[in-house]
């Protein structure tokens, strides 16, 4: 009489071992590789954005779109307040005509401009503000160059590309942290660019350098350690401060940047400093 062959208990043992063994050196490396997926494509919509930006540009006689959020915000003098008509993803729109482009895949905040009224910045419907009807249920997830797009550098006026000496180490817009809103430099924390040994040449642009923190902490700098491009808010300096920043940027410890040239890469969080503000005008 045949007997008929089984797989003893051992042997099934055996390969349920190899089996997890497989899994467990496979697993990070599909995890790895979606994440790399997801970069790419956030680095299309940059690029989309960085072709978008010098149409624009082409069109409006060489000069950056410029918001002046000192006086169009909702509390700013009555003839231009509660104006996003400048404010620099809604002048670009008609150039980009994708409202999926504004998000980055791997951005940890879905929040819409309808849900944070575009961040707080407007007391009136957004339509009315300026703000595209495509744009008004989706989801910005890259920042500005605040300092270059809203009048920072220039004293309040509108900024041209024959300013910029530097554009291809200035950024335009990147993963960040979307607030709309703009600090001064301090100078005498600005980086002095004929002084290579400055050591403020190593300030980090925390809020773009690590992106997924969370949206609202630049009003809490003692929790955060602040996202913003002003003084006191230069992100983290020691190793430790590093490791535990490094998890909050959006793609392997870095992230997409745009640059005035129209030219974007990626780059380490800790390489995106405030040199990128101003190219070669910190001195």
């Amino acid at each position: 009489m045949n007997r008929k062959s089984a797989f003893t208990l051992i042997e099934l043992l055996v390969v349920i071992a190899i089996i997890a063994i497989l899994a467990a050196i496979l697993f990070p490396v599909f995890a790895q590789a979606r994440e790399k997926a997801r970069a790419i494509s956030c680095l299309s919509n940059l690029n989309q954005i960085g072709l978008s930006f010098q149409m624009y540009i082409q069109d409006y006689d060489e000069t950056f779109p410029y918001w002046n959020w000192g006086s169009s915000y909702s509390g700013g003098p009555a003839a231009t307040r509660n104006n996003l008509t400048s404010f620099w993803s809604n002048a670009i729109y008609p150039y980009v005509k994708n409202s999926q482009v504004y998000n980055c895949p791997d951005n940890n905040s879905q929040a819409t401009l309808a849900q944070t009224n575009f961040f707080g910045w407007v007391n009136v419907p957004l339509n009315q503000a300026g703000v595209p009807t495509q744009l008004i249920n989706s989801v910005l997830g890259y920042d500005g160059n605040q300092t270059l797009l809203e009048g920072d550098w220039s004293g309040f006026a509108p900024v041209t590309d024959a300013a910029l000496s530097k554009p291809a180490e200035t950024f335009v817009v990147a993963d960040g942290i979307p607030t709309g809103y703009s600090g001064y430099i301090d100078q005498s924390v600005r980086p002095n660019a004929t002084v290579p040994t400055d050591p403020h040449h190593n300030n980090v642009i925390a809020r773009v350098a690590y992106a997924n923190l969370p949206s609202n902490c630049w009003s809490n700098n003692a929790t955060c350690g602040g996202v913003q491009d002003d003084i006191g808010n230069d992100g983290p300096w020691n190793s430790t401060e590093q490791q535990t920043w490094a998890p909050q940027a959006r793609h392997s410890e870095g992230e997409n940047v745009e640059f005035a040239d129209g030219h974007t890469k990626f780059q380490r969080a800790t390489q995106i400093t405030w040199d990128e503000l101003f190219g070669d005008q910190s001195n």
